[in-house]
């Protein structure tokens, strides 16, 4: 009997991990990407098959379908019963947790998650890592995490303090669209359980494109302020407001009208001595009359009376993304 040991599951050594602890998750003791034989853990097929298991569980029935594709079978299944009774159930006890709890973070001691906290220890971080897009900036020019993000540290992200960030991506809008009332406007979005708004502060070039070119991830040092990298990709003339669905439909790609594009609005914020400096951290900025002045009339020439025209997002022949005058505003109902 002839066996086919290409079938055959190969299994985990085992390493002591007193002398290997980096082989282990502190938390379970299982094997983690650092392991030799990780390919082979049942970590690695619990996140690998995932999808192939609740498929099979859909199918057995010890798991309901998806609502978008079975209604019916979803809102008929024993466990979306029990979830509903259970809420139900337990509906004012867990209203009383969620208005007493208080987030901390045990490195420094702050009132946020662990994940959402910028003082540098082990794990923080992570959650402005998964959603560098939005969560930096909105640290950088709002000061959502109680104030710690200063004038200061927004000048180290975006090269100028928060009140001027507003001005100058303000200036890159055509005058007769009313940005401040948009700002204001909110709607429901993919992956948000709330309305949020319909403007969005966003990188002219996508960020897992950003990501997949340097070197060093976007993140806080210890001292609490950001790395290189995080200020790289957030430097003033990498930014701009964005209708949410166009957000959507801007990809990751940079391509060459991209590239051409951002290498004229560039000379906004530059002369053309500092543009000739490789080190881009290192480039010194216009002052901001002369800024607000550039990128103005970089706006007007780029979209010209009421159309709005965001870096990185119309191909060539499509029509301006919000039209001239009144109907700049049916054209955002009608995107949300």
């Amino acid at each position: 009997m002839s066996v086919d040991f290409k079938k055959v599951r190969q299994r985990v050594r085992v390493f002591s991990k007193v002398d290997h602890p980096e082989y282990y998750t502190k938390s379970s003791g299982q094997p983690n990407s650092k392991h030799p034989d990780y390919l082979h853990s049942a970590p690695y097929r619990l996140h690998m098959f995932a999808k192939k298991r609740r498929e099979a569980q859909i199918a057995s029935g010890s798991m309901p379908p998806k609502k978008r594709d079975d209604e019916e079978g979803y809102l008929d299944h024993p466990h979306t019963k029990y979830m509903k009774q259970r809420h139900e159930d337990n509906k004012d006890r867990m209203r009383e947790w969620r208005e007493n709890y208080e987030p901390y973070c045990c490195f420094c001691g702050r009132a946020c998650k662990v994940s959402a906290c910028i003082c540098g220890g082990k794990g923080t971080g992570k959650k402005q890592l998964a959603q560098v897009v939005r969560r930096s900036l909105n640290l950088a020019i709002t000061d959502a995490l109680g104030g710690d993000l200063t004038d200061e540290n927004c000048r180290l992200l975006t090269g100028f303090p928060a009140g001027e960030v507003q001005q100058i991506l303000q200036a890159s809008i055509p005058d007769d669209v009313n940005i401040e009332e948009l700002l204001e406007k909110k709607c429901m979005q993919r992956q948000f359980r709330h309305p949020v708004c319909v403007i969005h502060k966003d990188h002219i070039k996508a960020v897992a494109q950003w990501l997949r070119e340097l070197r060093q991830k976007p993140g806080w040092n210890r001292d609490k302020t950001p790395n290189d990298a995080l200020r790289f990709i957030n430097r003033i003339e990498n930014l701009q407001y964005l209708i949410w669905r166009a957000n959507l439909d801007k990809g990751s790609d940079y391509t060459e009208a991209i590239r051409n594009d951002l290498a004229e609005y560039e000379k906004c914020f530059y002369s053309a001595t500092q543009l000739r400096e490789s080190d881009v951290l290192s480039r010194k900025y216009l002052p901001l009359s002369k800024v607000l002045k550039n990128v103005k009339a970089w706006a007007a020439r780029r979209g010209g009376a009421g159309a709005w025209q965001p870096i990185g997002v119309l191909p060539p022949g499509r029509l301006p993304l919000v039209p001239r005058g009144e109907q700049a505003y049916a054209a955002v109902r009608c995107l949300v």
